[in-house]
């Protein structure tokens, strides 16, 4: 079963925005300073009623890092950037670093927030077993040329 020449293009596409995306933040200053603001605006994501939404962010996007097949999403720059918004927000009230770190509802928030990745990569990976799981019945069910050399070239994997 190939691999349809779309599909293919789609994946260079998103593999080249990373590249350039990455270069720009290396080697041009602007890009650097907007990208370092705008990881610092996110302290309004976790204000007030807000952090409900930032507790379904959290969820959706380690579901959604977990559950890519054919590119990985950084979720765990999201997880950092929104628990860095929860330090920044106890900053903004006033707290030094030994206030914040023994107050209980600074790491309440945190834990929330790492809950809620928790569950949303383990529903992520869930979802890759079941497609696993759902394309092994396939290929029990159909018997091409196309599994059988990759059930070959398993097997013989597993005996070098």
């Amino acid at each position: 079963m190939a691999v349809s020449r779309k599909l293919t293009i789609v994946f260079i596409f998103f593999y080249l925005i990373v590249i350039i995306y990455l270069l720009l933040f290396l080697f041009v200053p602007n890009v650097q300073v907007t990208i370092i603001e705008s990881r610092l605006e996110l302290t309004r994501i976790t204000e007030g009623t807000n952090y409900f939404w930032a507790i379904i962010i959290s969820l959706v996007i380690c579901f959604l890092g977990s559950a890519s097949i054919g590119f990985p999403i950084p979720f765990p720059f999201v997880l950092f950037s929104l628990s860095n918004s929860i330090f920044i927000k106890y900053l903004n009230i006033g707290l030094n670093l030994g206030d914040i770190l023994l107050s209980s509802n600074f790491w309440f928030e945190i834990l929330g927030l790492a809950i809620a990745g928790g569950l949303g990569s383990s529903l992520g990976e869930l979802t890759g077993y079941m497609v696993g799981y759902g394309t092994k019945k396939i290929a029990e069910e159909r018997h091409s040329d196309l599994l059988n050399n990759i059930n070959g070239f398993g097997k013989m994997i597993l005996q070098n």
